[in-house]
């Protein structure tokens, strides 16, 4: 399938004035989007057959001479009929695709796939790759900021898809969306990351003995968090003693007195003795009104008073 190619400034008035209407469209849906899903979607609008289209941005990262060289899947949205075609996380050395160079080389601007298995341009390597993931068409841009390409807007589908000059136009517009949605996406996941490892750190104060200092509201998004940090500290070290401070918690709800409660079950099926310190009076009255009396767990008032008995148990 030959792929037709053209500026914004070929479209007809009559071209641009409904590409105008699918941008407008386009924005509005941006503007009032408020989750992850919602924005992706929006780059659907100008996609034919777009119940079947994938959204994927990724990431690029640049070799020490400043040359692209890794792609790295960041987000995707799915198509609405079939299970998603890339994974967030997958990994490609671009040097080993020659037909990454077609959009390196133009930032911006769109390269149109109608068909994978027909088109020349493809390389061996990329062709393998979109056929083990059925997919079968494709429109890439290397996307730009402060003049450096930061990483790659797809859409791409399962069914072959006749691309012309209206995707070009479109899709060359929206590049810009496309790139500060993708640098806003990371910054936030970075930032998210870094939060969440500093509010629920696990600090070694002896070989065998762990401390997780535990600060704020234990809510919804934290909980799951504080309990993959103490498995997976407690299992990738030495430890044989968890101590789980909750001095600087104000208050327990009663999914966080579950979650003290299982966090320190899980410890022991690991071998580890769970310690919970910094139960403070008005704390142990919650936890008492809540049906919930920690059975098992051994509670210390102070951190101090929990280190100390850790010590003990350890004949230190």
């Amino acid at each position: 399938m030959d792929e037709r190619t053209s500026g914004p400034e070929d479209a007809s008035a009559t071209e641009l004035a409904e590409d105008w209407s699918v941008l407008l469209a386009v924005t509005e849906q941006l503007n009032a989007a408020t989750v992850r899903e919602a924005t992706l979607q929006a780059f659907l609008l100008p996609a034919p057959q777009r119940e079947d289209a994938e959204v994927v941005l990724c990431t690029i990262d640049p070799d020490a001479a400043g040359n692209p060289e890794w792609l790295t899947v960041a987000v995707v949205r799915p198509p609405a009929v079939r299970k998603s075609r890339a994974r967030v996380g997958d990994r490609y050395h671009l040097p080993d695709i020659p037909f990454s160079r077609l959009y390196l080389e133009q930032p911006g601007v769109p390269v149109l796939v109608g068909s994978v298995a027909t088109d020349p341009r493809l390389d061996p390597v990329l062709r393998d790759i979109w056929s083990a993931a059925g997919i079968k068409a494709a429109l890439l841009i290397a996307l730009t900021l402060r003049g450096r390409v930061v990483g790659l807007f797809s859409v791409q589908w399962s069914c072959e898809v006749q691309l012309g000059p209206r995707e070009q136009r479109i899709y060359q517009i929206l590049s810009r969306n496309a790139a500060l949605l993708l640098e806003n996406m990371v910054i936030v996941d970075r930032l998210q990351t870094a939060l969440a490892e500093r509010s629920t750190p696990l600090i070694p104060i002896t070989d065998d003995i762990l401390v997780m200092p535990l600060i704020g509201t234990l809510d919804e998004s934290r909980r799951s968090r504080i309990l993959e940090v103490a498995l997976q500290g407690s299992r990738s070290s030495a430890a044989r003693v968890t101590i789980i401070d909750i001095t600087g918690v104000p208050s327990l709800d009663v999914h966080a007195a579950a979650l003290l409660t299982s966090t320190a079950d899980a410890l022991r099926l690991l071998g580890v003795l769970p310690v919970l310190s910094g139960v403070r009076p008005e704390v142990a009255r919650t936890l008492a009104d809540l049906g919930n009396s920690l059975t098992g767990v051994v509670t210390c008032g102070t951190l101090q008073a929990g280190v100390e008995y850790a010590l003990r148990q350890l004949g230190k």
